[in-house]
């Protein structure tokens, strides 16, 4: 899927090696990450903001949920990460916390993955039908809690499926969509991602890709296949389009005050162990057949190089689609991680959507 755990924890695992001595230099970086209070110029605490590290229990499984916003009574933004089993907390805090001084966000670890990782859980629960009734559950519980009829649903990769079941089941509760790297045929995209990156290491002259991955063949795979994949579509710029150096990405996934040493060890197991239990359903997604109305307003965000969840499948769903508004923003220097790789555009553009529909003011 999106995320690609394989690529993503031999990634990250050098980079952690790499990294480990300068975070070990950062005293806020402790064995248990806490998330800091807002606080005006002066330092003093900002009467009304909301900054909250709980753990709900959604499918009768706790997971946790990092609640941020400047004021509690802006609209809730509903973040639903990717992977399965990546966390994008971090990344988004990193990159995209401005979005907090407009909206209540909801970062949701969602069962398996961050801090939501339990080597205990129960496997059956790792479906998309399960996963999204989770999901409905959050909502539901937002709503409530803060008096809203619905919010603005945000959703990275794998998280646009369970967004998706979601919106089909609640339309109500969903006030606009927007859909990063968004997931619709994905055997289909599978293909279209393998032959990218066959004919870019052939034109590399990466010798050592070419005979790994023909010696791997075409989709459909297995998980392990699929990781193995993913392993070589991030070395080659077929995820990041640019990928960050070592140092950086580590600054850009641990450099933030919720995440702690205590939160690395689940964060390397989630990846792998959510995406060996969910890729079979997962690969056989077809929005295309699952979706062809939705009552909600769409906005999909797309970038040019992503060749890990296929932007054209989801450009060509978008246009058989039958929704109230319908959209999509391209973002010509960025791969799979829009929100990271062009974080500045996609900030203004989630405001627009966010003003467009009336959520926030002009």
């Amino acid at each position: 899927m999106g995320a690609g755990p394989r690529g993503k924890r031999g990634f990250l695992l050098g980079a952690v090696a790499a990294g480990l001595a300068a975070l070990a230099g950062a005293a806020w970086w402790t064995a248990e990450g806490r998330t800091p209070a807002f606080r005006d110029a002066g330092g003093a605490p900002i009467p009304g903001a909301i900054a909250e590290e709980r753990h709900v229990v959604l499918g009768g499984v706790r997971q946790y949920l990092l609640l941020r916003g400047r004021d509690r009574t802006a609209p809730l933004l509903v973040n639903v990460h990717g992977g399965p089993g990546m966390t994008e907390r971090a990344l988004y805090r990193f990159h995209n916390a401005v979005l907090e001084d407009h909206f209540v966000v909801a970062y949701w670890d969602q069962r398996g993955a961050g801090k939501s990782f339990d080597p205990e859980l129960d496997p059956a629960g790792l479906t998309i039908d399960r996963m999204s009734r989770d999901l409905t559950e959050l909502i539901d519980a937002l709503c409530a809690e803060f008096g809203r009829d619905s919010v603005l649903l945000l959703a990275h990769s794998w998280g646009t499926v369970l967004a998706l079941e979601h919106i089909a089941r609640r339309p109500e509760t969903v006030a606009g969509y927007i859909g990063i790297g968004q997931v619709t045929r994905q055997l289909e995209s599978e293909r279209e991602g393998y032959g990218w990156l066959l004919r870019a290491a052939r034109a590399r002259g990466e010798t050592k890709a070419v005979a790994a991955l023909e010696a791997l063949g075409a989709p459909p795979w297995t998980a392990e296949e699929m990781l193995a994949e993913r392993d070589w579509l991030y070395k080659l710029g077929g995820f990041y389009a640019d990928p960050p150096a070592p140092l950086a990405f580590v600054r850009q996934v641990l450099w933030t005050p919720e995440t702690g040493w205590a939160d690395l060890g689940p964060m390397f197991r989630a990846m792998p162990w959510s995406i060996r239990h969910l890729w079979p359903e997962n690969q056989a997604y077809d929005a295309f057949a699952r979706h062809e109305v939705l009552e909600v307003p769409v906005f999909l965000m797309l970038g040019r190089h992503d060749h890990a969840v296929s932007p054209t499948l989801a450009a060509r769903w978008l246009d058989g689609l039958d929704a109230p508004v319908k959209r999509a923003l391209w973002y010509e220097t960025a791969g799979h991680m829009v929100p990271a790789e062009d974080p500045a555009a996609f900030n203004r553009d989630v405001l627009r959507i966010a003003r467009e529909l009336g959520l926030i003011g002009r």
